[in-house]
């Protein structure tokens, strides 16, 4: 029950960004995030790992949805959706906080409890003449007390963040 609950709340505030997200129409593009990492920052035996994300419209001041995925070097995977807001610090710097909840595959060798996980996040990227972005992004991951044991994990990440559309493209000489 409480993890219906959580889900119901949480797509409800996603679905509620969306309007927002819409009121600009190609004020800023839609872009692709590759990330890499390392999981469990603070344990004994940190594991590496890859992930990417999909980040709609993501424009200053606005809170605009996502959807990624992270698999890391001993078979944990987890597939989330959440909301990003960044915020521009001026001189190509922007500071983006960020939640999400997903799907935690526990069959590789670090157990967070549960298969329903809850991320948050804080990024700190630079923006090139490219419109590409070089980030630090730090996160914990943790199942909110879901289940009996609740270890959590914090994570660093590099993130490299390209326009989709330009990359696509690019890549395929759409127009």
């Amino acid at each position: 029950m409480r993890v219906a609950k959580i889900v119901r709340m949480f797509l409800t505030s996603l679905l509620s960004a969306a309007p927002a997200a819409a009121m600009a129409p190609g004020e800023a593009p839609d872009v692709l995030a590759f990330r890499t990492g390392i999981l469990g920052l603070f344990d004994a035996d940190p594991v590496g790992g890859l992930g990417l994300e999909y980040r709609h419209d993501e424009a200053d001041g606005r809170l605009t949805p996502l959807v990624g995925y992270f698999a890391n070097t001993r078979g944990n995977s987890y597939l989330y959706g959440g909301a990003r807001y960044p915020i521009d610090l001026g001189d190509n710097w922007r500071l983006t906080p960020a939640i999400a909840v997903g799907y935690y595959d526990r069959s590789g060798v670090l157990d967070l409890g549960h298969t329903i996980e809850f991320q948050s996040s804080i990024e700190l990227s630079y923006r090139f003449e490219s419109g590409s972005r070089l980030g630090l992004e730090f996160s914990h991951l943790s199942n909110a007390s879901l289940a009996d044991s609740n270890p959590g994990s914090e994570s660093l990440a590099l993130t490299w963040t390209v326009d989709a559309g330009r990359l696509w493209k690019g890549r395929f000489g759409g127009e």
